[in-house]
């Protein structure tokens, strides 16, 4: 099947975005990229920040696909789910379109406050999902430490992508990463049961 206009404008975006950097992105490159006018994407996203919000979503909706896997497994795995879901965000996060992505997007927010608010609402909505897969995983963790648990979780990949996409020289891998985010993880929330 064919992606829509919409998917294929995203998708260009965001390429030109990753490949590019975010100074090259423009309505205009973004419409030649498609091969179709200004006027005819600006019918589908009426201003660049539409366009950017639609790109900041398109990759929240892919990790939501992923994470929302593991929300559909049983609670009685509660612990693994957790194990999967730290391994995923941190593996993810050192991708090349992963990180090249995510240093656009910050690089964006720092230069043009404007557009730090989309990126804010990126995390924003990564720490409520990442939450509630630990309090599914957690059932007697409170929300106050779930909250702080997706945050401390957030840090670990953010800092994943600043050092591991860039450097294979650390003397320390992503995997090594990996196992201190879980035992840090597990340390912030309440044990659990054993049934």
């Amino acid at each position: 099947m064919a992606l829509s206009t919409k998917h294929k404008i995203v998708a260009a975006a965001r390429q030109i975005l990753m490949s590019d950097g975010y100074r090259s992105l423009s309505m205009r490159r973004v419409a030649a990229a498609c091969g179709m006018s200004v006027g005819n994407l600006t019918y589908h996203f009426p201003t660049a920040d539409s366009l950017l919000v639609a790109v900041i979503q398109n990759m929240l909706d892919g990790y939501g696909e992923q994470l929302k896997r593991y929300q559909t497994m049983g609670v009685a795995e509660g612990q693994d789910i957790l194990d999967q879901v730290i391994e995923f965000i941190i593996r993810d996060a050192v991708t090349s379109a992963t990180s090249s992505l995510m240093i656009e997007l910050w690089a964006m927010a720092k230069h043009d406050p404007s557009k730090a608010k989309y990126v804010n609402l990126a995390y924003d909505m990564g720490r409520q999902v990442i939450k509630t897969l630990i309090l599914r995983a957690s059932p007697e963790t409170s929300p106050a430490d779930a909250e702080k648990a997706a945050v401390v979780l957030l840090v670990f990949s953010e800092g994943s992508t600043a050092l591991f996409s860039r450097r294979h020289d650390l003397g320390y891998e992503a995997e090594d990463m990996i196992g201190v985010a879980r035992q840090t993880i597990r340390a912030m929330i309440a044990p659990t049961p054993h049934h």
